[in-house]
């Protein structure tokens, strides 16, 4: 029993999205800029095991110098304008990769739009997470099913 139910989660935390999420997603996505879904459909998704950020210290101890490597975060996913390329880290919930596929579909979008390359780093990364916060809330508002009295 106890196997079973360890073998429920570790599924949970490697499924990859169902089509009609993606689907859904992409649309939301186009809706809300206002651009063709085809121009989202040229964009592969990936999923793989994304790497950590770590913050590197260099400290002096009498003579000798050593780096000090810090975990600061992990990397969720990212979008590769270049390639259009979308990864999404294999480890996130389900619900985890819903979310950070519409924050890298926007910046997806963007890139279409030119934002990439006219914005700042900072703008372009704070438009994202409103605007996938804000889909993310509506998709979650959808999902729900009415509860049967």
């Amino acid at each position: 029993m106890l196997e079973k139910f360890s073998n429920y989660f570790k599924n949970l935390y490697r499924e990859n999205l169902d089509k009609k999420d993606l689907e859904k997603v992409k649309k939301m996505v186009a809706e809300f800029y206002k651009i063709p879904e085809k121009v989202l459909d040229k964009v592969k998704i990936y999923y793989n095991k994304l790497p950590e950020i770590y913050k590197v210290f260099i400290v002096k101890i009498k003579n000798l110098y050593t780096m000090l490597y810090v975990p600061v975060g992990k990397v969720l996913g990212m979008y590769l304008p270049d390639k259009k390329e979308i990864y999404l880290d294999e480890k996130l919930s389900y619900f985890g990769k819903v979310k950070t596929l519409f924050h890298e579909y926007t910046h997806a979008a963007q890139d279409y739009l030119g934002k990439l390359y006219r914005n700042s780093l900072e703008k372009i990364e704070e438009e994202a997470r409103k605007v996938s916060d804000y889909l993310f809330r509506i998709y979650i508002l959808n999902s729900r099913r009415p509860s049967s009295s």
